[in-house]
């Protein structure tokens, strides 16, 4: 039910992984709570399954409230004060300083309300075994899927960047900007998004001018089915085009740093995170019903797209292409990060012996005989 590459982990590293994964999509804190109105779950169940009412066909539901995250899960509006002519500084400095305070604090209450909001959506994970079997059985939309995976980001960097926070108090803008992963994505300026993305793309760019040109995504496909299948700077190049390791890393260090079977790991588990994230989006209607800003780009970033200076209509066209090439491919494989966008259009169509991806149902064929995400 998971992506296949599952099954080419050798038992080592199976028997190593297998505790991080069986809480890979946990929560980390409960809070108890009321149980919330379930009438969107129960409602975008109901319609994933009628075909005839959604015009889809099964588990399609053409409805942006299923697969658009909640705002929460966003950073708040960062207002800065205006300085007009004749102000003082520090006045200036003191109310801008202020504004900072109200965005983080903002973005603090932000995590605790998806923590709550996250506890009856794991209560149907724990129930049913796990988030993967509720894709299958179309009983989880995108929305919770992504509010459940934004919280476990988000809260795991609370402790650290409680600490920093309450050291540097309003100087936490000069200096959170330069350590981006332990902040919390939702208590990120934009400004700091940007830097970071700009700095991501121009990484990504590198590493493709390493790469070979003109290579067809199906034949690749057929030789890179796994992360197991890809050689150290394989690895290494499509760690940096999802942006999974620092770039602190002093590239003369590695395969030791950082270590390849570490990087292997963080790919595999993208790529089991994008296998569902995709599977939902196409049940929600695909790229089209994404909202505008944050949201699109989020989508494009995760799974390796430039962002800045694109409009939202060529974002939207690049996701659609994302997912006919990975039908094209037959299904979820590194091989996409190791061609260009531009060579997906000029790859051969899947062949008779090569399965097609569904984006609407997890292909059976995909079961790993390991533990599954919970």
């Amino acid at each position: 039910m998971i992506s296949h590459t599952a099954k080419h982990l050798p038992p080592a590293m199976s028997i190593a992984i297998r505790p991080r994964l069986q809480n890979a999509y946990r929560p980390l804190v409960h809070f108890s709570r009321t149980q919330p109105s379930s009438t969107s779950a129960v409602t975008a169940t109901a319609k994933a399954h009628d075909g005839g009412n959604t015009g889809g066909g099964e588990h399609k539901v053409l409805d942006p409230e299923f697969v658009n995250a909640p705002l929460s899960t966003l950073p708040a509006v960062l207002e800065l004060p205006q300085k007009a002519p004749g102000d003082s500084t520090f006045p200036h400095l003191i109310r801008t300083g202020k504004a900072y305070l109200g965005f983080y604090k903002t973005g603090l209450k932000n995590v605790y309300k998806n923590f709550i909001a996250t506890r009856p959506i794991q209560g149907r994970i724990d129930k049913k075994g796990s988030i993967t079997d509720l894709v299958e059985a179309g009983e989880i939309t995108r929305r919770e899927f992504q509010l459940v995976m934004r919280n476990r980001h988000d809260s795991r960097r609370i402790p650290i960047f409680g600490l920093m926070f309450m050291i540097f108090g309003e100087l936490s803008p000069f200096v959170l900007p330069f350590v981006s992963g332990i902040v919390p994505f939702n208590c990120r300026i934009p400004r700091q998004i940007h830097g970071d993305r700009t700095k991501l793309e121009e990484r990504r760019a590198a590493s493709f001018r390493n790469l070979p040109k003109g290579r067809d995504l199906l034949e690749l496909a057929q030789e890179k089915r796994s992360v197991q299948d890809l050689t150290s700077n394989e690895v290494l190049h499509c760690s940096t085009v999802l942006g999974l390791h620092s770039a602190k890393w002093p590239s003369v260090l590695y395969p030791f740093l950082p270590p390849t079977m570490w990087l292997r790991f963080k790919l595999w588990r993208r790529l089991m995170y994008l296998d569902l994230d995709d599977i939902l989006l196409a049940r929600g209607g695909g790229p089209g019903v994404l909202d505008s800003g944050e949201e699109l780009k989020m989508a494009a970033v995760d799974r390796g797209f430039n962002t800045i200076q694109k409009t939202e209509t060529r974002l939207r066209e690049e996701l659609k292409l994302w997912l006919k090439a990975k039908e094209t491919a037959g299904g979820m494989t590194p091989a996409l990060w190791l061609t260009r966008p531009t060579e997906w259009r000029n790859s051969s169509s899947p062949s008779s012996s090569s399965p097609p991806f569904s984006p609407t149902a997890l292909p059976s064929q995909r079961t790993p005989t390991s533990g599954k995400p919970q």
